[in-house]
């Protein structure tokens, strides 16, 4: 009975949208120096975590992001299958792998006749890495290309996408012609350095959510996994 009632106790804080007080030991940095327990957990997944059992995934995950879109035409295999079976307790948002070569608005309009996005989820992330395209095309374009789409996502769904990316991508082929517009938007870094803290691209003050590995091991999910520990009351980063 005393299990059965944690475990009811632990759900409804999910629900609430609160950080558990729970030991994330596996899931975070030895080296983060924040207070550990003050953190929302999550999974980003895509094709690549291409067998999941989500009834031994661990439910105290706080959010899952996945993979939906690529370009103007790619779409994820296995979209369907991982946003149709995440669990109830977690908060689930879907990402774009942007194309620096395709128009942005385009690429929006594709990204969000996919994902049917509503109250409650995560905004749309926009990942912005770096990939041989961006060698076709002028970085004054690529910068152009981007912000058509985050135009676009911010006109549709009167919410600001949260833009993933690294410091070492964004500082070369963005932040030159971005206008200094990054603090306007929730930025998840991806660093594996090892550091207390993640390096954050130029303008940016600060991070909200932490990408600090892709080699995790995590029960359900065949393969690793990334992780990402979110700082931000998680009320922020939803479609209200």
């Amino acid at each position: 009975m005393t299990r059965r009632i944690l475990l009811l106790t632990a759900l409804w804080l999910i629900s609430l949208g609160r950080p558990l007080q729970a030991d994330y030991t596996d899931y975070l940095p030895s080296s983060y120096e924040a207070e550990r327990s003050n953190v929302y957990v999550g999974i980003d997944i895509s094709k690549f975590q291409h067998t999941i059992n989500w009834k031994h995934v661990d439910t105290s995950l706080h959010f899952v992001v996945v993979k939906a879109t690529e370009g103007l035409t790619l779409k994820d295999r296995k979209f369907d299958e991982h946003w149709d079976n995440i669990h109830p307790t977690m908060h689930k948002g879907a990402y774009h792998f942007f194309n620096p070569v395709r128009r942005g608005k385009d690429q929006a309009k594709f990204f969000l006749s996919t994902v049917k996005f509503r109250k409650g989820h995560l905004a749309p992330v926009i990942d912005v890495e770096y990939t041989r395209n961006y060698g076709k095309i002028s970085r004054k374009q690529i910068a152009r290309n981007l912000r058509e789409m985050i135009v676009h996502i911010e006109k549709t769904l009167k919410v600001k996408p949260i833009i993933y990316t690294n410091a070492g991508c964004w500082n070369k082929y963005i932040a030159p012609y971005f206008g200094g517009m990054e603090n306007n938007y929730h930025l998840w870094i991806a660093d594996y350095g090892g550091l207390s803290q993640p390096r954050i691209p130029k303008s940016w003050k600060t991070w909200s959510i932490w990408q600090h590995t892709d080699k995790a091991k995590m029960r359900g999910i065949n393969g690793t996994v990334d992780i990402n520990l979110c700082k931000v009351e998680m009320e922020k980063l939803l479609i209200k």
